[in-house]
């Protein structure tokens, strides 16, 4: 059982290389959390036409790559961010930036749904919320201190990933277009964590970090 073998990152680097560029919307895309069978965790998957190159950031050559052209940031914490409500009935969010999805997301009770800088709306869990973002005494929410290395998609062409949120219900992929960024979110000591994501463009990451030199 995948799940049971191997640390989370392994097991995502074994499905990637698995699936290679070839793969389709289902739930097969999320079998590197889920106890399944070899043989279920790995089928053959067919590219569904407009799909975007699905892209292995825990590869050995990515985190070469990130190490070596990477820049390093910081967020930024004194700008608020444009909103965040507390969802009361299950709802889908759908991540749109210039009217590129970039992913959807089931959000439960309990969940937050959060309004980013150009108005695209994305979800978290109560602890990711509250471990991204604190309240200010006049009520705003800030987000929290991160170092992360970015680095600009090397592909020259739209990418896909497996998000670190993905699960059962919220499977992913997270999509971006040419002129997307890559994130590396860094730990304490400034090594790699399995926090990997994409950021749609270059004013967003501008407006949410500041690049540090």
């Amino acid at each position: 059982m995948i799940a049971k073998i191997l640390p989370c990152w392994q097991a995502k680097r074994q499905i990637i290389s698995a699936l290679g560029t070839n793969y389709q919307k289902s739930k097969c895309m999320i079998p590197y959390f889920q106890a399944l069978p070899v043989a279920q965790a790995m089928p053959s998957f067919e590219k569904t036409p407009g799909e975007p190159k699905l892209t292995d950031l825990f590869s050995e050559e990515m985190e070469e790559r990130m190490r070596a052209e990477g820049h390093l940031f910081s967020r930024r914490t004194s700008v608020p961010i444009a909103g965040a409500r507390q969802v009361e009935a299950e709802e889908t969010v759908e991540t749109i930036v210039k009217e590129f999805k970039e992913d959807t997301r089931l959000a439960k009770v309990g969940d937050w749904v959060v309004t980013g800088s150009t108005g695209e709306q994305f979800k978290n869990t109560d602890a990711e919320f509250h471990e991204n973002y604190e309240q200010d005494e006049s009520g705003q929410w800030l987000p929290k201190e991160k170092s992360v290395l970015v680095l600009p998609n090397p592909t020259g062409e739209p990418i896909a990933i497996i998000p670190p949120w993905a699960n059962e219900e919220n499977p992913g992929p997270q999509r971006g277009d040419e002129h997307c960024f890559i994130v590396f979110v860094l730990s304490p000591q400034g090594d790699f964590t399995d926090n990997r994501y994409l950021i749609a463009n270059e004013d967003i990451l501008h407006t949410n970090y500041t690049e540090v030199v």
